[in-house]
């Protein structure tokens, strides 16, 4: 028979748009695709769900931490000390030193 048509669920080009009336007026059953997966397909959205979700969590601590660690890093930086504090520093680590050695010997 001619006035048969066979159609593949697509939108032909060829076709006029469909109205909003025809598109509301579609029964759900007809609206609906159904397409037939695999428990692997179920897993794998499983898993991307759950990455987003850890993605989303820990990108927005990394986005918070990220300023602050920056922050500290520049106020712990080390800073420059003139000669003299170097000297006396020095002689409290050398004092320091040779206390810790006879320590030490005496306990051996």
């Amino acid at each position: 028979d001619d006035n048969v048509t066979v159609t593949s669920g697509f939108f032909d080009p060829g076709d006029p748009v469909p109205l909003w009336d025809d598109v509301e007026a579609a029964d759900t059953w007809d609206a609906i695709q159904q397409i037939r997966t695999s428990l692997v397909i179920y897993v794998l959205a499983l898993l991307s769900f759950v990455g987003w979700m850890l993605m989303t969590i820990f990108g927005g601590i990394g986005m918070v931490a990220l300023p602050m660690d920056l922050i500290n890093s520049w106020y712990n930086r080390p800073v420059a000390i003139d000669v003299k504090q170097w000297a006396e520093r020095k002689l409290k680590l050398k004092s320091e030193c040779q206390r810790l050695l006879a320590d030490g010997k005496s306990k051996q």
